[in-house]
């Protein structure tokens, strides 16, 4: 609950109208998103919505090559986004490095390592 904004009741004094505890209300907003600086809740997840270019260049060839969903794969584009750019280098080394493996040949092997996954975890 909102209370910032709470109207005290003092003897003698006017009444607030009731336009005015509207507005107060309304600037109260509703609570934070439970995601780190950075991200937002999209679809119920916490997602970067913009990456970095090369987040968005590797999540474009993850989705061209393993698709986004199911067992072991980014669930969407924003948390490909997301997590790519949270890793640091060599995480990021590595899934591109599956990436390409699971691009030769063997996606249902490396996507999830291309996911962040063993051994890319």
């Amino acid at each position: 609950m909102c209370d910032k904004h709470r109207v005290k009741t003092v003897p003698g004094a006017c009444a607030v109208s009731a336009t005015l505890i509207a507005l107060l209300l309304g600037s109260c907003g509703s609570d934070p998103a439970p995601c780190p600086p950075g991200q937002e809740l999209i679809n119920g997840l916490c997602e970067t919505p913009d990456g970095s270019a090369e987040a968005v260049a590797f999540c474009e060839d993850y989705q061209s090559t393993c698709g986004f969903g199911g067992v072991g794969r980014y669930p969407s584009v924003g948390a490909c986004l997301s997590d790519f750019d949270s890793f640091d280098a060599g995480h990021q080394d590595c899934v591109i490095n599956h990436l390409g493996l699971a691009a030769a040949g063997d996606p249902n092997e490396h996507c999830p390592h291309a996911a962040g996954q063993r051994p890319c975890d």
